[in-house]
């Protein structure tokens, strides 16, 4: 599930080749379901469903992924930061809030870095991200039911760009 940004404000870190990524992610996943999520057209108990649903999300940083809590240990995160040069103009790589949440939950994390700012549009490393996404489907931790972060020992894969 990938976590599109067309409904934020300014375009925050909305991905300027979106569909780019949507298009290689099918060639690349082709018996992978790969789908859009724009937070506006969910509610809440709708969202933590959908998350529930995904084996692997990919989202820009930003809110979505304090969903990450909701997405079925053994499957993966792949959070896309973003840089421009300059004081204030990107984030620290990498930020570990979101990880330190897939971590305790049993969530595999992946991060790649993207070009962008807070406010404006980011353009994703396209190939990169394909190339966790495909990682992440491979590296998929089915748990036996009744399983969980307790008793079932999981890798953390945090892969830059």
């Amino acid at each position: 599930m990938v976590v599109h940004r067309s409904d934020a404000t300014q375009q925050r870190r909305m991905a300027s080749n979106h569909d780019e990524l949507m298009a290689k992610l099918k060639l690349a996943l082709p018996n992978c379901t790969v789908d859009v999520f724009i937070g506006k057209d969910y509610d809440l108990a709708q969202t933590i469903a959908r998350f529930n649903e995904a084996d692997v999300v990919i989202a820009t940083h930003g809110a979505a992924l304090s969903f990450i809590p909701f997405i079925r240990p053994g499957r993966a995160v792949i959070e896309i930061g973003y840089q421009k040069f300059g004081p204030g103009r990107g984030m620290p790589f990498p930020l570990s809030f979101y990880y330190a949440v897939a971590v305790s939950v049993g969530v595999k994390y992946y991060f790649s870095m993207g070009d962008g700012a807070y406010i404006g549009q980011t353009k994703l490393d396209v190939d990169d991200v394909v190339q966790l996404a495909t990682w992440a489907v491979g590296n998929m931790t089915i748990w036996p039911m009744g399983s969980t972060s307790e008793t079932t020992d999981l890798d953390t894969h945090v892969l830059g760009a």
